[in-house]
Order: C-alpha cells, then structure tokens, then sequence
C-alpha cells in the first residue's frame, strides 16, 4: 500500500492498511479471508471485496475498493477531499497520453456495521426477482467514507497496423467511429493514434447535458458548418 499522504496542518491524515514487510528468508503467508464481493455495474462504475486481515493484524474488515474516478471521487471520505485536486491532475494528465485510469481506495468497517449490512447482501444475492437492483444497493450501502490510495495509469496499445489500415479506408469514403467509455482526452488521443482523428481536424465536443441542450448543441454545430 503506498504511504498515505500527510494531511494539511491540524488535520489526521488518512491511515493506510497495514501489512507485512518481512522479505527474504523471513518471509511467510498471510491467509486474507474473503468476505463478500460488489461486482462492477454499468451504473456505479467500480467494484469492491470486503476481506478480513489475519488475527496477527488485528481480524479487521477492510473494503478495497477501484472504479473511474468520478464514481470513486463521489464516495471518498471528506478527510482525503484536501488531495483530491492532485489525483484528478494526474489522471488528466494520464488520459491525455492515452492511458486509461483507474482510482483505488480503501476503508475499514466496523464489526457491527458489517453484520447489519451482510444480511442486506446475503437476502439481494439469494433474490429471484430484482436480483441485480437489490445487490447494487446493498453496494452502495457500504461504498462509503472512502480513503484515497491512488490511481492507476494502463497503456493499451494498439494492434500491429492498425494506423495504417484506419488511414487506408479513409481514402475509400469509409466512416470509422470510435465508441468508448473512456475519458474524453483519453478518446481523442487514441483516436489521434489510431489515425481515426487528424492533426489538421477541427474536434468539436458535445458535452453532457439534457436531450434538449445535446440537441441544441448539435443544432448550433451544423449552423457553424454550413454557413
């Protein structure tokens, strides 16, 4: 786990998990008991495992938790809030060098919150009906308070020649579209990679927005271009 940050003047910073150094031939195994998982979903965008540290660290319950920085940043404790400004500077840095991002955070649980909140998760992972609805909820019941750790920064390259096959349909009036969940910087540099997008185009953004304000938007786009 990396160092957690130090807090400004006459604020605790966040504290990181604990675990064990020893290396070399003092070395041994932790056994980390698994104790439920939030998988990912479309909506909150990260997923999380709660697990129990080995008695000699205490038999804590942590929850580990990664997702796109927005859904993460939205649930992070407001003790960590003083170097959020930081982490969102890196990740638009990473993204605008084609990388895609990752925020990790953590908290511990306490005993008696655990147990009111399993037996909500363990009734939505037996449902039949609103099977999915109900383990979302019971997710975001315990995605809370979260503790920054980091993010992460992964380059996923392109295949061999493809730039050049993209640049040789062009030619030929075919239209390439890149669709993607990524951040914007993130789509327009490999677009620029991928050669989908050209140095001498003129990017136009739509930004988020009601059906309403997309369509204006869209409106007021092809005005500019044809007049």
């Amino acid at each position: 786990w990396p160092k957690a940050p130090s807090a400004p003047e006459g604020r605790e910073g966040p504290q990181a998990p604990r675990r064990d150094t020893t290396g070399g031939k003092g070395a041994r195994t932790q056994q980390w008991l698994l104790l439920a998982v939030n998988k990912f979903d479309a909506d909150r965008k990260r997923m999380s495992v709660l697990v129990r540290e080995p008695d000699e660290l205490g038999g804590r319950i942590l929850l580990l938790m990664k997702g796109a920085d927005n859904k993460m940043l939205d649930v992070c404790s407001h003790s960590t809030l003083y170097h959020v400004a930081a982490i969102q500077d890196h990740l638009v840095r990473f993204a605008k060098e084609g990388l895609r991002t990752l925020v990790l955070g953590y908290r511990f649980v306490p005993e008696a919150e655990f147990k009111s909140w399993f037996v909500k998760f363990d009734k939505a992972s037996k449902a039949v009906e609103g099977r999915s609805e109900a383990l979302k909820n019971a997710a975001l019941d315990v995605e809370k308070d979260i503790l920054l750790a980091g993010a992460t920064a992964i380059e996923d390259r392109l295949q061999d020649e493809v730039p050049e096959t993209i640049a040789s349909l062009a030619p030929a009036g075919v239209k390439l579209w890149i669709l993607t969940g990524d951040k914007r910087e993130t789509a327009e540099n490999i677009g620029l990679s991928a050669r989908v997008l050209r140095p001498e185009m003129d990017i136009q953004v739509l930004r988020d927005g009601t059906p309403d304000q997309v369509h204006a938007q869209i409106k007021a786009l092809y005005d500019t271009i044809v007049s």
